[in-house]
């Protein structure tokens, strides 16, 4: 069989933020790859590694090197503690750091610094080189969210959205799987839910499985280098990429990190010129139809309320109705129209209670004339003017 051989892209997911509690946004990331492309990556981010810190990050840590670590402030106030090394002395000085945690020197803890910055950065362009593409979802930490169930949060729908419209436009329609980090089981079982249940119950997920295999498969972050690039990404975007209308404050020294990232994203001119990009700020987490139907609820309660307060007020004011009449009938207006609310019928006497209601209905029935005067299809009961 001749012509081309068929591609698929793989796209790595990981989140940031999702304890809320000291991320400014909750992210959902991922990037990317060419299937092709994957293993030439993978080799040269284990290369990178043995090059700036003189060993694979998996024997010094004994886990994944988590984005929070190798970018945190700290780090950044480490490396600029001196000048930079050269790259043979800052790898000798950062494999010593790491091999012999117990005796740190200034000159060790910098050069450490300055390796991961290093390496954050490298692995950055290395993904760029490789024609990678970022997709992304920021949620705010007060943003609503659904009740625990089966439908799948607006930031995955989104997500899924944006990937399938990269694989529609990209030539040859190539399929599209995803890859997430391990979850503990039952998490792991419940997004596999949610997912399936898109892809196979929602019109949008069924037009989407054309591309993307609706179920996602799973792997442990520290043996997979793919993931952690997604991880990276998902760090730098929380703390240091601000789209507008976003007020929270960001991380200066992120900047060079945030640049490749802005240019990695996916991005779209539609036939009208509009830019449509692979990152997206997500302020309310339920679904469309959970939405709708809140408002729905909140619109029935409104409207009950104020049945059940014209009700009150209309039985409240139903005695001495000949005295609420009154002389109203000599402005030839009809009074029954009118219900003086409780909280505002007068006291004493009956006598002084029929000219306090007599006084009510001349005055509205003024201003009622005046409107009808001066807008005659409001008596009508008609909606208004003929266009």
């Amino acid at each position: 069989m001749t012509g081309a051989p068929q591609v698929s892209w793989a796209l790595f997911v990981d989140e940031s933020g999702q304890d809320r509690r000291y991320s400014p946004y909750e992210v959902l990331a991922g990037v990317a790859i060419e299937d092709r492309r994957i293993w030439p990556l993978i080799c040269q981010i284990a290369d990178a590694q043995r090059y700036l810190f003189g060993m694979p990050l998996f024997e010094a840590y004994g886990a994944e090197a988590k984005a929070k670590e190798l970018l945190k402030t700290k780090t950044y106030k480490l490396a600029a503690q001196m000048e930079l090394f050269s790259n043979e002395e800052r790898r000798q000085l950062a494999k010593e750091m790491l091999e012999n945690g117990d005796a740190p020197s200034c000159a060790r803890l910098t050069a450490l610094g300055q390796a991961k910055i290093a390496y954050c950065e490298f692995v950055l362009k290395l993904a760029e080189k490789h024609q990678g593409k970022i997709f992304a979802t920021m949620v705010p930490r007060d943003a609503p969210r659904p009740p625990d169930g089966d439908a799948m949060r607006k930031d995955y729908a989104f997500f899924l959205e944006r990937f399938y419209h990269f694989l529609n436009q990209t030539p040859d329609d190539p399929m599209g799987f995803l890859v997430f980090d391990e979850l503990d089981k039952s998490a792991s079982h419940v997004l596999i839910g949610q997912i399936s249940r898109y892809f196979q119950r929602t019109s949008n997920g069924r037009a989407r499985s054309r591309l993307i295999v609706p179920e996602p498969f799973f792997v442990h972050s520290d043996l997979s280098s793919l993931i952690q690039i997604a991880d990276l990404v998902a760090y730098i975007v929380s703390w240091g990429l601000r789209l507008p209308r976003m007020p929270a404050t960001t991380r200066p020294e992120l900047a060079p990190l945030v640049e490749i990232v802005r240019r990695m994203r996916y991005r779209h001119l539609t036939d009208g010129g509009d830019a449509v990009w692979g990152v997206k700020e997500i302020r309310d987490l339920r679904p469309r139809a959970a939405v709708a139907t809140k408002k729905a609820m909140q619109r029935n309660r409104h409207k009950a309320s104020i049945s059940n307060m014209a009700g009150i007020t209309q039985s409240g004011n139903t005695r001495s109705g000949d005295a609420r009449l009154g002389d109203a009938r000599l402005v030839g207006f009809n009074a029954d129209q009118f219900f003086l609310p409780a909280f505002l019928a007068p006291t004493g006497s009956s006598s002084t209670r029929a000219a306090a209601m007599m006084r009510v209905a001349q005055r509205r029935s003024s201003r009622v004339m005046r409107s009808s005067a001066r807008w005659p299809w409001a008596s009508s009961g008609s909606r208004g003017p003929a266009p």
